[in-house]
């Protein structure tokens, strides 16, 4: 809460309260057939495996460019977020680092930037699509604390931050479950058709500019 750069606490937090969800989100995982696949194939994203020069060389607009121009943007390797993970069952531990690993890749199409409330928009849309406890425990965290220094300082309850924690939410409960999804597959597409197809629905611009920095989804060409 002190230091919202501290992404790596993130990770501790979620782990700490895993408990039995991971578990329900890999058994969910499992019983569909794209998500059969993902365990069967275990494909790996991170610097070793990706080539951003190769994505960049994809055309203007698709997934896959926009997606390199993001991370080159905010200087960023992939596998970043990548933490080695200590389940036991192999196809678990291998979902805990698959999730690290394609978290810049909801940056993209959800339209949040690098920025705290842009990291909060993302753990908002990957609660409402993997259900993590810890996610949702920071993002109480971060409603809860900023209301206060409100009501402390201006004698008012409603924070700014909420309209971009809901908006997270509500994109991530109505989109199709990605936790499944090969989505490096989808890098050759346009970014919009890709967010079409994911029923994925952008943040195009920020609730209240005059208090927040804008947040815009990356554009498509």
């Amino acid at each position: 809460m002190q230091d919202p750069e501290q992404t790596e606490l993130v990770f501790a937090i979620t782990q700490a309260m895993a408990g039995k969800q991971p578990r329900r989100l890999l058994r969910r995982i499992r019983a569909t057939p794209a998500g059969e696949r993902l365990l069967r194939e275990q494909p790996i994203f991170d610097d070793k495996t990706v080539d951003l020069d190769q994505l960049a060389a994809l055309p203007e607009g698709s997934f896959g460019h926009e997606f390199a121009r993001w991370m080159r943007h905010h200087g960023f390797t992939p596998g970043l977020m990548e933490r080695e993970s200590t389940a036991s069952d192999p196809d678990l531990a291998y979902l805990g680092k698959r999730l690290m690993q394609v978290h810049d890749f909801w940056h993209v199409l959800t339209g949040y930037n690098r920025d705290p409330i842009g990291e909060l928009g993302v753990l908002a849309f990957s609660f409402a699509q993997s259900g993590s406890y810890g996610i949702g425990l920071i993002l109480g965290m971060v409603v809860w604390q900023s209301s206060r220094e409100l009501w402390r300082t201006e004698h008012r309850l409603w924070s700014p931050v909420i309209p971009y924690i809901w908006r997270g939410y509500r994109i991530g409960r109505r989109a199709q479950r990605l936790p499944p999804l090969i989505l490096e597959e989808l890098f050759p597409l346009p970014l919009d058709s890709v967010r079409a197809l994911l029923q994925i629905q952008p943040l195009r611009r920020s609730f209240t500019p005059e208090a927040l920095a804008p947040i815009a989804a990356p554009s498509a060409g």
